[in-house]
């Protein structure tokens, strides 16, 4: 907690990143559409030097998508902590398929 006044402080930094990492792999996504879109028409054209911008779009559309797998990846990392940081027992249980019961768990039928 070294540059945070407070614990509410530190946790909204906490959500801004988790808010970040989120926008992220949208964005990633939407760079995708782009690059499937744009390979598409160029491959629909008959103009012989579109031939190597449908390889510039698929080319960065590998790329992209495997960007993509990385962004989900810290995604996924930074949920985990924030969730064993802030989350309570009983949210972590629900979290995992069981039922709160009077401060126990039961798992579900």
């Amino acid at each position: 907690m070294l540059f945070f006044k407070s614990e509410e402080d530190l946790k909204e930094f906490h959500q801004s990143m988790l808010r970040d990492h989120e926008r992220g792999v949208k964005f990633i996504e939407s760079n995708i559409e782009y690059h499937k879109k744009m390979a598409e028409i160029y491959r629909g054209s008959s103009y012989p030097g579109n031939r190597k911008m449908v390889e510039f779009h698929l080319g960065h559309l590998k790329k992209t998508e495997t960007d993509l797998q990385e962004a989900k990846e810290q995604q996924k990392k930074a949920v985990e902590k924030y969730e064993a940081i802030y989350l309570t027992p009983q949210e972590k249980a629900v979290r995992k398929g069981l039922t709160v019961i009077m401060g126990g768990l039961c798992e579900n039928a």
